[in-house]
C-alpha cells in the first residue's frame, strides 16, 4: 500500500499530532476482552517469577516477556498500529524487543534514543499499550513539546575536542583498561556531556509548565518517537503496561 494510501486512511488530527510533538495516541486500538487476555496472562507470569516486589507489592519491569509468552506478541501486530508507522517511518517496522511495566519507573524527562542506534538514526519509537485506565493523579506519562528538535549530542562529539579522551576510549574499547579504568573513561565523558547539556536543561526547566500529561483508558495506545524527551513517572498507581519499541 503506498504512502499517499495510507496518510489518506488515518485520522487527520492523528497525522498532525505527530508531525508537530512526534508523539500520538491512538485511541481504542484494543478492545476490552483482549485486554483482560493480556493482562491474565502478565498476571500468571508476574506469580511464577520473582520480579523484585518492592514494600508496595509492586513488581519490577519485564524485559523481553513475549518470548516466554508469544500470545503477547499479538500487541504488537495490530494493523492499526503497523498502519501508522508504516507511514510515520515511511518503511515497515520490525520488533526489536518489550518492557512490561507494573509501576512507573518515576524517571525524570530523558531522551531514550541514547541507549538504542538504529540506521537511519531516529528511525525508532516506541509503542506503549495501556492495559489498564491511567488517570490523571497517577503520575502520567509526559511529554516535553519540541523536545524532539533538540540538538544531541553523542561522545563523538565531546572527544573532536578532547583528543586525550579519544585515546582512552579507544584503549577502553579495545579492552586494554581495567574496569576501574574505563569507568573513569565514562566518568570524563559524563561531565563534558553534562557541561554540553546544561543549556537542553535549561530548556527543560523553562517548558516544565509546558510538560504535556497523556491520560489515557486501557487499549489506547502512544507512538513515541525515540527522539522525544518523556518519562513515566507512575508510581503505585496500580497501571500496567507493555512497551513495544519498533524500528
Amino acid at each position: 500500500m503506498s504512502t499517499q494510501m495510507l496518510f489518506a486512511m488515518m485520522d487527520s488530527q492523528e497525522k498532525k499530532a505527530w508531525l508537530r510533538d512526534r508523539l500520538v495516541v491512538l485511541q481504542g486500538v484494543f478492545q476490552q476482552p483482549k485486554i483482560d487476555h493480556y493482562n491474565a496472562i502478565v498476571s500468571r507470569i508476574r506469580g511464577e517469577v520473582d520480579d523484585g516486589k518492592d514494600d508496595q507489592g509492586y513488581g519490577d519491569r519485564i524485559g523481553q516477556l513475549h518470548q516466554k509468552e508469544p500470545d503477547l506478541l499479538r500487541l504488537a501486530s495490530s494493523p492499526r498500529i503497523h498502519r501508522f508507522v508504516r507511514w510515520a517511518f515511511n518503511d515497515d517496522s520490525l520488533l526489536m524487543g518489550s518492557l512490561q511495566f507494573e509501576k512507573g519507573t518515576q524517571q525524570e524527562a530523558h531522551i531514550d534514543a541514547i541507549f538504542f542506534w538504529p540506521e537511519p538514526a531516529y528511525s525508532m519509537a516506541g509503542v506503549w499499550i495501556a492495559l489498564e485506565d491511567i488517570h490523571a493523579d497517577a503520575g502520567p506519562l509526559f511529554y516535553i513539546p519540541g523536545s524532539h528538535r533538540w540538538p544531541f549530542y553523542r561522545s563523538e562529539d565531546i572527544v573532536q575536542t578532547r583528543p586525550e579522551l579519544a585515546a582512552k576510549r579507544e584503549e577502553a574499547r579495545l579492552g586494554r583498561l581495567t574496569p576501574q579504568e574505563r569507568s573513569n573513561v565514562v566518568g570524563e565523558n559524563r561531565c563534558c556531556l553534562d557541561g554540553r547539556t546544561s543549556r537542553l536543561r535549561k530548556s527543560e526547566r523553562v517548558t516544565s509548565s509546558a510538560n504535556l500529561p497523556e491520560v489515557g483508558r486501557r487499549g489506547d495506545m502512544a507512538l513515541i518517537a525515540y527522539a522525544q524527551r518523556l518519562a513515566k513517572k507512575r508510581c503505585y498507581s496500580k497501571q500496567k503496561e507493555c512497551g513495544f519499541p519498533l524500528l
